[in-house]
């Protein structure tokens, strides 16, 4: 009897074992695009889009042209203002290759979600951004006027 409860519990210390394991990867892979993910924000507060885009995965460069994209990159500036603080609201790796992160990210005129997926394509360049969605319709989280923006009411007749 005490054999059997041994051989349980060496299996579940195993066990736990390989799941931490596997969860350090998985933060690594997370820590590295959350660093990617700071220099995004950097270089988007200094209008430095072109930057961005060249960074991107070729993925990414497939479906954005470098002129649509920092077309695209101008108008969220102008309409958001600059970057000032974000907070992870969920991540999701698979498969080692693919980390989707979605942030609560507060720009100076608006609070609101966006959406950033990298990949590893394998081709020695290691995450690079794949996907890039500002959620400005609210169906992830409501879209609020940050408390420091500029409000105005108009009065309806």
């Amino acid at each position: 009897m005490k054999s059997k409860k041994f051989i349980i519990n060496v299996t579940i210390i195993f066990l736990l074992a390989l799941s931490i394991n596997g969860c350090e990867k998985k933060s690594q892979k997370l820590s590295d695009v959350e660093k990617k993910v700071n220099i995004i924000q950097h270089q988007y507060n200094s209008e430095e889009f072109e930057l961005i885009y060249d960074q991107a995965s070729e993925g990414f460069k497939k479906v954005a042209t470098k002129k649509g994209f920092v077309k695209f990159m101008r108008e969220k500036f102008n309409y958001l203002g600059k970057f000032t603080s974000s907070k992870i609201l969920f991540s999701k790796e698979k498969d080692g290759v693919i980390v989707n992160v979605t942030y609560i990210s507060v720009y100076e005129k608006y609070t609101l979600a966006e959406n950033i997926t990298f990949k590893d394509e394998k081709n020695g360049n290691g995450l690079r951004l794949l996907q890039y969605t500002v959620d400005t319709g609210g169906k992830i989280v409501p879209v609020t006027k940050t408390e420091n923006s500029m409000r105005v009411d108009i009065k309806a007749n």
